[in-house]
């Protein structure tokens, strides 16, 4: 039976991080050579388990504990940067692929989702075994747990929107419910009419500076306001499939408020009301 990514992914930082320890003590820099049949650090499929799963209190307790490591790590960073800059030089070349840098070059193996040193002689043999080379460094693998962070950070810094009670009128009256509703995976009470008219009018234009902030501020509030009922990362890829255009993350809304967004978000509600009656 396959191990949960979470926990996988949670090795994997433990495992770096005490390689970083050592080569802060030993002083030296260290480019790892990784051997694996599946990727390091693999946010794809932590993405996936996000959208395709509903989140218990064990997952959400162990990405707590993965996004505590990963600061932890970063906590070292100082320090591995202090490292001199070794002056002996490498370079390597497989089937799968080749590079160069400088320092020591430490060779992996992962075997049975553990990671485990090797020698350059064994690692040699066991190349043609694997489908995978990754070559990281501490800034290689300090954009990967970036990346893996600002994705947990969208899933869990928002709550999920309260279901509507139908026997409560005073609910009901101020969420109007929508049956037929178009887009209905992502948006709830008449959502993409209000999506598409901010789309048009408010957020800027594609390939402007600026675009996606507007997008990750009137998300927040949709969704704040039970327009859109999918976390961030299931809309930005619903986003992305039906307007053919991609960006990274749906920010949050402390990054992205301003008082000319709040104006017109408010002016869009008043928009709104009479198109939803």
């Amino acid at each position: 039976m396959n191990r949960n990514i979470i926990l996988k992914t949670i090795d994997e930082v433990k495992y770096f991080r005490m390689r970083l320890i050592f080569a802060i003590e030993l002083k030296e820099k260290v480019t790892f050579l990784i051997l694996s049949n599946e990727p390091i650090f693999d946010i794809e499929t932590l993405r996936n388990y996000l959208i395709e799963n509903e989140l218990n209190q064990f997952a959400k307790n162990e990405i707590i504990n993965l996004l505590k490591l990963i600061e932890s790590f970063f906590s070292y960073g100082t320090k591995y940067e202090a490292v001199p800059k070794m002056k002996n030089e490498f370079r390597y070349e497989y089937s799968k692929g080749k590079g160069f840098g400088s320092g020591n070059l430490m060779y992996i193996l992962k075997v049975n989702d553990s990671l485990l040193k090797s020698n350059e002689t064994d690692f040699n043999i066991k190349e043609p075994l694997y489908s995978r080379l990754t070559s990281l460094k501490y800034f290689n693998i300090s954009n990967r747990l970036l990346d893996i962070k600002d994705l947990f950070a969208n899933f869990l810094e928002q709550p999920e929107p309260e279901p509507l009670n139908l026997s409560d009128t005073s609910a009901v009256n101020r969420n109007t419910i929508i049956i037929k509703e178009k887009h209905a995976k992502i948006f709830s009470n008449n959502g993409f009419v209000l999506f598409e008219h901010i789309l048009n009018e408010y957020i800027k234009p594609k390939n402007t500076t600026g675009r996606y902030e507007d997008l990750s501020y009137y998300y927040r509030c949709l969704f704040q306001d039970k327009f859109i009922h999918q976390k961030p990362e299931p809309f930005r890829l619903w986003f992305i499939e039906e307007y053919k255009e991609e960006f990274t993350k749906i920010k949050t809304k402390i990054q992205t408020t301003s008082p000319q967004r709040k104006k017109d978000y408010s002016t869009s509600l008043d928009w709104f009301k009479p198109q939803n009656k």
